[in-house]
């Protein structure tokens, strides 16, 4: 009994943890969507968002989509005005950017957050993902790329959708400096369809991309620059580690329902040898809609997981 009140006493432990780090994210949240509506004039908004529309309607009436100051030789990042700001996105990008010459602004930060809701929604990930995904996300950059409106915030749901899907995944590449993380989805086919997608709906900028290697290659960022939105992407990347029955079990071979022991069916297993029985087929036969097979009993045990 004294090993059963010590898991019982674990796994409440685990859920005040979820439940805790649920809560620092949405009051951040809930801060971030006050500053959005122009409550804390400390805070500029959508600065980011400006510029790449700008650049597209830019783009649009026949002018650069890339300024001439940045394929002219070595440029840095700050001190610009919106008009003549540098554009730093591979030309895949406009598709993005130009729908948004077009759309009301409020959807650029409504259907990224949406999409990273839902997907968060249909992770479900378990209790030690919600504390790290708060520290990603509480993250000072972090909490800027929403404020300013910064494209990352489209990586994010990107790399949320692709935790829960795994396709998804492959438009993480949109934002080069954040492609290492689209390999998450790699072992999904899906995602190389959607890749080839990607470099079909590319081709037709052509010399664009010749522009784009220019911009690149004369780009000074400062010091760790190049890797400031790694935190945001780290989110999604830990929500997809800590998705019960697919993220990182589906490296190991593990498919939910297929029988086969995985990283989640350990971890339930443990839970059920540490409590002791845990439904009617353990402790004296199946009550109706209970398991009456090994294999039932098993996807039941992953089912019970514990979910935060």
């Amino acid at each position: 009994m004294a090993g059963r009140a010590d898991s019982l006493r674990l796994v409440a432990t685990q859920r005040v943890i979820a439940r805790v780090s649920q809560g620092v994210i949405a009051v951040g949240c809930a801060w971030v969507l006050w500053t959005l509506l122009g409550n804390d004039p400390r805070w500029p908004v959508g600065i980011d968002y400006q510029i790449v529309v700008h650049a597209a309607a830019r783009w649009m009436s026949g002018g650069p989509f890339y300024m001439l100051y940045q394929l002219a030789g070595p440029y840095g990042v700050s001190g610009y005005p919106v008009a003549s700001a540098p554009i730093m996105y591979p030309p895949g990008a406009l598709y993005l950017f130009a729908l948004f010459t077009l759309l009301p602004a409020f959807l650029w930060w409504a259907v990224p957050a949406a999409l990273s809701a839902w997907a968060l929604w249909r992770i479900r990930p378990v209790w030690w993902a919600w504390p790290l995904m708060a520290a990603g996300l509480l993250y000072p950059r972090t909490v800027e790329t929403f404020q300013n409106g910064n494209p990352a915030m489209w990586v994010l749901a990107a790399g949320m959708a692709g935790a829960a899907f795994g396709w998804p995944w492959a438009f993480v590449l949109c934002k080069p400096t954040l492609g290492l993380f689209s390999l998450l989805g790699a072992y999904d086919r899906r995602w190389w369809l959607a890749l080839g997608a990607l470099v079909l709906v590319a081709l037709p900028f052509g010399a664009l991309w010749e522009d784009y290697a220019r911009v690149a290659v004369n780009l000074q960022p400062p010091s760790g620059f190049l890797w400031h939105d790694w935190p945001l992407a780290a989110v999604a990347a830990v929500a997809w580690a800590g998705s019960p029955g697919r993220g990182r079990a589906r490296w190991r071979g593990h498919q939910p329902g297929n029988g086969s022991v995985g990283l989640v069916d350990s971890r339930v297993d443990l839970r059920r040898v540490r409590l002791g029985p845990t439904h009617p087929t353990e402790s004296g036969g199946p009550s109706a809609g209970e398991p009456r097979d090994q294999r039932q009993s098993d996807e039941w045990h992953v089912r019970q997981g514990i979910r935060q």
